[in-house]
């Protein structure tokens, strides 16, 4: 399933030519047998889009991710995470040149998403609708510590930056 569609970075360290594209991170569990079980995990892929409907082929970046992965920029780099059975691993660099997977700490079981906001990417992490939606700070291989929101959702939130009143929103259900 897509979950973010977001500009590839054009920042220092990122390589020449990608200012203005988009780029997608979409787990993809190949042809399906309807008769058969669902897949437990499925490989995520990168595209960069090409324009008037064209996207580049799919580039594995990792195998048996278990739920939607989330991409996101800082404008510097492009941010990758998937969840895994491991917990949510991500990637970052160029989107031809992406870093070694990182796992991040205490996150088995988490689905996630992410935003820019004023230059620092904002990290969510969704335990479940009992548990509260914690956040965490992503600068590289850097992560600030977890802090719990205090706000509970049945599905996974959907963060958003509101540029006309300078705000992080957080889309979330009861």
């Amino acid at each position: 399933a897509h979950r973010d569609l977001t500009p590839c970075p054009n920042g220092p360290g990122s390589g020449a030519g990608h200012g203005g594209k988009r780029c997608r991170g979409t787990a993809t569990r190949g042809p399906l047998d309807p008769t058969g079980p669902r897949p437990e995990s499925a490989s995520l892929v990168l595209q960069t889009y090409l324009g008037k409907h064209a996207w580049t082929a799919p580039q594995e970046i990792a195998p048996k991710v278990t739920n939607d992965p989330y991409a996101a920029s800082d404008g510097r780099d492009l941010y990758l995470f998937y969840p895994t059975a491991e917990g949510v691993m991500y990637r970052f660099g160029a989107p031809d040149a992406l870093g070694e997977p990182q796992l991040i700490p205490d996150s088995k079981g988490a689905s996630v998403s992410a935003v820019d906001w004023e230059g620092t990417l904002y990290l969510f992490l969704h335990y479940g609708p009992e548990r509260s939606i914690v956040y965490r700070t992503v600068r590289e291989k850097r992560l600030g510590p977890e802090i719990e929101l205090g706000v509970k959702s049945a599905i996974p939130p959907g963060p958003a930056v509101d540029t006309l009143h300078h705000q992080l929103l957080l889309g979330t259900a009861g």
